[in-house]
């Protein structure tokens, strides 16, 4: 899905947890300059349609993720 968008999963992650209103802010774990001009791409494209965000809950519904958990490692 990622793929389909044009960005890799990391940056696929960032543009969905940015989409929710209430989040004002992510942190990311860089260890080198790349990794944060890598992150950054996310907001080239950081709408997702109807249908993608139906996949995504599919998903996770289906494999029963914590989406808390997800967001907050130390849980």
């Amino acid at each position: 899905m990622a793929e389909e968008r044009g960005q890799n999963l990391a940056q696929m992650a960032l543009a969905w947890i940015l989409k929710d209103p209430r989040i004002s802010s992510v942190l990311i774990g860089a260890s080198k300059p790349e990794q944060v001009t890598d992150s950054i791409k996310c907001f080239q494209n950081y709408a997702f349609s109807s249908k993608e965000l139906l996949r995504i809950n599919l998903i996770l519904n289906s494999n029963q993720v914590n989406q808390f958990a997800m967001l907050c490692p130390i849980y």
